[in-house]
């Protein structure tokens, strides 16, 4: 199994403009299509691990979205919200993916609240610059991370 593990804001939804057919909508299409392109790519399935996932509403906004994109439904960490980090190793602890990748505006290795987990996480998380969302860049780390 290969796991995509999704952080929202700052990702798909990036803090410097939106390119979007629907402004209702607050997806940037151009991200979405790249996280696309990775789900074709890769066959990974998408574990969310955003705050997102505390929102019914905006659970089901996203669930429209990935609609209207092909992709397929996610899953979700558990946890309270507390160290998006801990959350993942806990969630990959218990499902043991074969590979796995953490799209992701936080940082997820360095700081003293991530040296915990630190090691496991060096070669798995993506860092995503807020402003401008998800990249080319990274949608061909991704794909390498995920097939090898």
């Amino acid at each position: 199994m290969k796991v995509l593990f999704l952080d929202i804001d700052g990702v798909l939804v990036p803090f410097g403009g939106l390119t979007v057919a629907d402004p209702a909508a607050p997806f940037d299409d151009e991200c979405v299509r790249r996280l696309a392109r990775i789900i074709s790519r890769t066959g990974a399935k998408i574990v969310l691990s955003s705050t997102w996932r505390s929102s019914a509403t905006a659970k089901e906004m996203l669930r429209n979205c990935f609609r209207s994109f092909g992709l397929p439904d996610f899953e979700e960490t558990g946890g309270d919200h507390s160290l998006r980090q801990w959350e993942i190793a806990a969630w990959l602890r218990e499902h043991e993916p074969e590979r796995w990748v953490a799209l992701d505006d936080e940082e997820l290795v360095a700081g003293p609240e991530n040296r915990r987990h630190s090691a496991d996480f060096r070669d798995h998380a993506i860092l995503i610059d807020s402003k401008t969302g998800l990249q080319d860049e990274h949608v061909t780390q991704a794909i390498v991370i995920l097939n090898g």
